[in-house]
């Protein structure tokens, strides 16, 4: 990482925010709301059925939150493995598993469309915009498990990054898939040949895993042939893929490789940056591991004898309240001369600055 390079943090709203449409992309308080009008694929009778789970809660559906409902039920599974119900005790584990297939599903579809009866991924123009105004050294923190900023890579930025070595991590399997090869189809034909990755001069971290990774037995990161893959079983019932992503979970594991790794490069960077852009990203209460990131990065920053102080934050939602949240948090670590830019929209961001 460079003395002047930027670390970028994209949420749920950043995707939000790049797509139009009627069905767009959730993020915590919708999510439910969106799961009603995903359309095909066995998607409905998942979502109906996960639905009428959340009802039989709550007693209602919308405006509840993802994190909330999948952390009341991962804690109840808890509980009734340890303390058994009694009477007819709710089956926890398989309401866990529906949840996690119905988040990918949801993130798959509606940041793709259906051509010829397969899913392609959406283009975004905004994250082509900043990705083709990165310089080397920049670094992309993420808390999303779509790939909108990958196949922005594709169009724009493809000679800075590549799935082998932009991770942070290498990647070893699944270089020779059809994901990975359709990124190399996207290269002008006389750098097809006998191509090799080189390193990559823009790092992306995705902290709560992706939708194109499987990890295998020795805890390394697989990317998957066919990442937008969904499908229904001969009876029409949705059937299951083997994704690695972390969800919502009371507390995310990031102990074990390739996480660990990940977690330490993204504090490394957010240590050692002089600028940082946070877009649509809400920094949930409930998110500890997060918010320990972020003030572990300002308690370092700080306890150095000569403060390492940011020159200047970026900060995109069009929610005040959030953003006063990350002027509080970063405050302390601009110093008296750092400055802070605020913006409401993606789009506002994007026709303002120039990396």
């Amino acid at each position: 990482m460079t003395k002047e390079a930027t670390v970028y943090i994209l949420g749920a709203g950043a995707t939000r925010g790049a797509f139009g449409g009627d069905t767009h992309p959730p993020v915590d308080k919708d999510f439910f709301d969106i799961a009603k009008h995903i359309e095909g694929r066995g998607t409905p009778e998942l979502a109906n059925r996960v639905l009428d789970q959340v009802w039989d809660l709550y007693k209602q559906t919308s405006e509840v939150s993802l994190e909330y409902y999948f952390r009341d039920i991962e804690s109840r599974n808890i509980f009734t493995n340890v303390i058994k119900s009694l009477g007819q005790p709710k089956k926890w584990e398989n309401r866990l598993r529906d949840l996690r297939e119905l988040i990918c599903r949801i993130y798959i579809q509606t940041t793709c469309t259906l051509s010829n009866n397969h899913l392609q991924p959406r283009q975004s123009k905004s994250h082509k915009k900043i990705l083709h105004k990165m310089k080397q050294g920049d670094v992309i923190v993420t808390f999303n498990y779509d790939l909108v900023i990958e196949e922005s890579f594709v169009k724009s930025n493809h000679q800075h990054w590549n799935p082998r070595y932009g991770y942070g991590v290498e990647v070893s399997h699944g270089l020779d898939s059809a994901w990975a090869r359709r990124w190399i189809n996207s290269l002008p034909k006389h750098k097809r040949k006998d191509y090799r990755f080189p390193k990559s001069n823009l790092i992306l971290l995705k902290l709560h895993g992706s939708l194109n990774w499987r990890i295998n037995k020795y805890k390394r990161i697989i990317l998957k042939p066919y990442p937008f893959l969904v499908s229904t079983s001969k009876g029409h019932h949705p059937r299951r893929e083997s994704v690695a992503i972390i969800p919502p979970s009371i507390l995310k594991d990031i102990t074990e490789t390739p996480y660990s790794k990940i977690w330490q490069i993204a504090r490394r960077s957010l240590e050692n940056c002089q600028t940082i852009v946070i877009i649509g990203y809400s920094l949930p209460e409930t998110d500890f591991m997060a918010h320990s990131l972020l003030n572990e990065v300002v308690r370092s920053r700080l306890s150095r004898n000569k403060p390492n102080y940011l020159k200047m934050i970026h900060l995109v939602d069009p929610d005040v309240k959030i953003i006063d949240k990350f002027v509080s948090i970063f405050t302390p670590v601009l110093g008296a001369r750092g400055k802070i830019y605020k913006y409401k929209t993606f789009n506002d961001f994007c026709s303002k600055w120039k990396g």
